[in-house]
């Protein structure tokens, strides 16, 4: 049998090709991207376009957006590297929800010694019940391994 009837559709059309082109353009500048991004940000920057040589990321956070600001220098210097025509980079903000969440192994729990869990519960003792600290304490030792 010969290449399936899509494959001669898309392979077909000028358009078709351009824009097929430019999605996996799109996809490897990702993977670069998430190469150098570190572990915690991975899935939270999102690659959206690529238009006159300037390159559109969305980000989960304007928090994310202001440290990935700072690594635009790296990033660009990556991608062109990589071989991509990229000259700007833009970042922009994207709602909840239309982000996709961070991998759940993003952060990795971290173990808390005997002597900072005491410590922990000291300091949680000396605090009022009630208080938002002394609650962000006890769920941060019960969490403990």
């Amino acid at each position: 049998m010969n290449a399936s009837p899509i494959g001669r559709v898309l392979g077909g059309s000028d358009a078709l090709t351009r824009l097929r082109d430019h999605a996996a353009r799109l996809v490897r500048m990702q993977r670069t991207i998430d190469q150098v991004l570190p572990r915690a940000n991975r899935g939270r920057v999102a690659v959206a376009n690529l238009q006159d040589g300037e390159l559109a990321l969305h980000v989960s956070s304007a928090a994310l957006a202001a440290r990935l600001k700072l690594s635009v220098p790296t990033l660009l210097m990556n991608l062109q590297n990589a071989g991509e025509p990229v000259t700007g980079i833009r970042i922009r903000v994207r709602a909840r929800g239309e982000m996709a969440e961070p991998p759940a192994d993003a952060v990795s729990p971290r173990s808390i010694g005997q002597g900072g869990k005491q410590s922990l519960k000291a300091l949680q003792s000396s605090l009022k019940e009630d208080s938002a600290l002394a609650r962000a304490l006890g769920e941060m030792i019960a969490k403990s391994r």
